[in-house]
């Protein structure tokens, strides 16, 4: 499976679309698909340059997503 996001590299920098292999969750991990992320004043902050964070990195951490695989020691959680 295939994931994209988009990579911040740093105040008036562009954003830059990368591709990615999106490993098998092992042991008790949970795999989410996102379906919806959104940036917050902190993530516009730092796009702006008037917050230091480490780069590169991907912006946005208020997210909705489904399970979209689990690990084999996860129980109880639905596909």
């Amino acid at each position: 499976m295939n994931g994209r996001a988009m990579v911040f590299h740093g105040s008036g920098s562009p954003l830059e679309q990368v591709r990615y292999e999106v490993p098998r969750p092992q042991g008790g991990e949970i795999l989410v698909r996102v379906t919806c992320c959104t940036l917050c004043r902190s993530d516009l902050h730092t796009y702006t340059g008037r917050r230091n964070e480490p780069t590169p990195l991907v912006l946005g951490h208020e997210i909705t997503g489904r399970v979209e695989a689990v690990g084999p020691d996860v129980r109880g959680v639905p596909i």
